[in-house]
């Protein structure tokens, strides 16, 4: 029971931020419902977009640290699984540029050519 509070913790956390993020943004909108139909939201939802992934690339460092560790308690890996990490953590942390090309393109390509 008590390994379950820390997730617990954090996904209940992530959620709270997330409602409070679309409950700020559903206040500040600056369009009416009725005139959301002609309006541009590829231009006008930019700077939430931007903000995004300024933010996913700011904190790369510590997401590739989650996104590479095994499953356990670190305390308990033994030295060769320790190095594995380590060396794929810092592969990942230093892929941080990938990361943010991806972005690029896709603000290009699918949100600006295309208008998804």
């Amino acid at each position: 029971m008590k390994a379950l509070v820390k997730p617990t913790l954090i996904i209940m956390s992530v959620f709270g931020l997330l409602y409070l993020s679309a409950a700020m943004f559903i206040l500040n909108f600056p369009v009416q419902a009725g005139a959301a139909s002609q309006l541009d939201l590829a231009q006008s939802l930019m700077p939430y977009r931007i903000l995004a992934y300024v933010g996913i690339v700011g904190t790369w460092k510590w997401l590739s640290f989650w996104l590479t560790k095994p499953a356990g308690n670190p305390s308990q890996f033994h030295d060769e699984l320790v190095e594995q990490w380590r060396e794929r953590r810092e592969l990942v942390a230093r892929s941080w540029w990938k990361v943010a090309l991806f972005f690029t393109l896709f603000e290009l390509v699918a949100i600006q050519k295309v208008g998804i």
